[in-house]
């Protein structure tokens, strides 16, 4: 996976000129998808997107929100991606999303895991579902 920094105002649609994008995979030249993190305006908060070029990334549709459950709280390196196609042998159509929220606080604060997968056959997200859930600590979660 190659981190790239894109100039292009148009990419993608609304997402905010100092967030850091990571294209997700490409399915030919000129298909490919971004996921990026988008600022909650007057919050800690970003969420999770995913946009789709069918044009070379010369521009980018409306990003999809892919984290419906839960509020992403802090740094973009929570946020992990992997394209079925780059396993060797696999043909498969998914984008996997995992990322970590630990926006709750005080004595009840979690450090949870979520993933989500979407399918770019269809362009469509699948079930999002909470993987992993521990009660935090100073060291985990930096309280």
């Amino acid at each position: 996976m190659t981190d790239i920094r894109v100039s292009d105002p148009s990419f993608p649609a609304g997402a905010e000129a100092n967030v850091a994008r990571r294209i997700s995979a490409w399915k030919t030249p000129s298909t490919g998808y971004a996921s990026y993190l988008k600022d909650v305006i007057g919050t800690e908060r970003q969420e999770l997107y995913v946009s789709k070029t069918t044009e070379g990334g010369l521009s980018w549709a409306a990003g999809v929100k892919v984290n419906a459950l839960s509020a992403i709280r802090d740094r973009v390196h929570q946020v992990s991606t992997w394209h079925e196609q780059w396993t060797p042998g696999d043909s498969g159509t998914k984008i996997h999303y995992v990322w970590m929220d630990r926006s709750e606080t005080g004595l009840t604060a979690r450090a949870r895991i979520f993933h989500r997968p979407f399918d770019t056959a269809s362009d469509s997200l699948g079930i999002e579902t909470e993987a992993y859930s521990v009660l935090c600590s100073q060291q985990l979660c930096g309280l």
